[in-house]
């Protein structure tokens, strides 16, 4: 399998060092995946405070090679900044009727949300030690992105960057086809 990966990125190498490329086990959530990855780099990698770090998920093929840029700078002012784009869709808090219908309880004002995408980058210290101190506590969060983590588990503030719609995440067939309708 990594030889087959290290082929696929043979062709990127203008944007990606793919002979600096680690791979990590996985665990059984995202957070877990994401904690086995920190903790490999923690130990091995010979890390200082002022490292950064980006997650991505594989579920984000489509991210542009200008927005990873755009948050690499940025990243160097703030700690904890992820790609994200504007709603542009109307919102609706609902109640589930049925398995089909819900009844719509309240309209939402959308200039207020935005849809949270990846790489999230980070400062390493800060995303580290906040995986830490989730885990130790034990409790259930249902926890979305890395980003929460620093919310939750730290008291320093988090940032969104804008960027472009075209990296949505593929979880559905919809999403699927749109993607092969983009390439």
């Amino acid at each position: 399998m990594i030889s087959q990966m290290k082929l696929y990125l043979k062709n990127y190498n203008k944007e990606i060092d793919a002979g600096r490329l680690l791979f990590v086990f996985g665990g059984k959530e995202r957070y877990n995946s994401v904690y086995n990855a920190l903790s490999y780099l923690n130990e091995y990698c010979n890390i200082s405070s002022k490292d950064k770090v980006l997650i991505h998920d594989s579920a984000r093929p489509n991210v542009d090679i200008k927005d990873i840029k755009k948050l690499m700078l940025y990243l160097n002012k703030y700690s904890a900044i992820t790609l994200a784009y504007k709603l542009s869709d109307s919102i609706k808090l609902i109640k589930n009727i049925d398995k089909n219908v819900k009844l719509v309880s309240k309209s939402v004002d959308r200039d207020d949300f935005y849809l949270i995408s990846t790489p999230q980058g980070f400062n390493f210290k800060l995303l580290f030690d906040s995986y830490h101190k989730f885990l130790k506590s034990k409790k259930t969060f249902k926890i979305t992105d890395d980003l929460q983590i620093v919310e939750l588990f730290s008291n320093k503030k988090t940032y969104i960057l804008d960027s472009s719609k075209l990296n949505f995440k593929i979880t559905t067939k919809d999403d699927l086809n749109m993607i092969k309708y983009i390439i």
